[in-house]
């Protein structure tokens, strides 16, 4: 048997419904014995690290919400299937029909290097106190913000000088 060629089509979802899809998609796979049409089923996401009341905690964050990717073959029967599962919009096209995506363009997508940031409260100009390491009990004022570190720059006084130094989100929390 010929090789069939697949290529990527993104699917656009419901808010909030494409991990739905996609485990929908996963069944449909199993069920109907699909893997030799369907390659793979992605939902992009980022690991974003949240500093909340002194703790780091990951979540999850969709990389495109409301959209889902597929390598498959192009086959119309199956587009409609895919196309009435709960949650699916439409695939992504103009009115001639889905238009696939390169391989390039998608690995962009899924593929991002490290898939990890930071979202904190901090703000530069403000006060926080480090709460661990050997400045622990120190209050600073906040120079510098590196979100893809989940860093601070903060000015702290050491005997009678300001003097900068790099704490972690997690070693402080900050000083209304």
């Amino acid at each position: 048997m010929a090789e069939l060629i697949k290529k990527w089509y993104a699917i656009q979802t419901l808010s909030g419904r494409e991990d739905d899809v996609k485990e929908a998609i996963e069944t449909l796979i199993e069920t109907r014995n699909l893997q030799d049409y369907i390659e793979s089923v992605e939902v992009p996401i980022d690991i974003v690290r949240v500093h909340e009341r002194g703790k780091i905690r990951e979540k999850k964050k969709k990389v495109l919400p409301s959209y889902v990717f597929i390598k498959m073959v192009y086959d119309e029967n199956l587009m409609y299937e895919i196309s009435n599962i709960e949650g699916v919009v439409k695939f992504v096209g103009d009115r001639r029909g889905p238009k696939p995506m390169s391989e390039k363009e998608v690995q962009k997508i899924i593929r991002r290097p490290d898939n990890v940031s930071f979202e904190s409260d901090f703000e530069e100009g403000g006060t926080v106190k480090i709460v661990n390491g050997p400045f622990k009990d120190f209050m600073g004022k906040i120079n510098n913000i590196d979100y893809e570190k989940g860093k601070l720059e903060v000015m702290i006084t050491v005997l009678g000088r300001e003097t900068p130094i790099e704490v972690e989100f997690k070693d402080v929390i900050p000083m209304s």
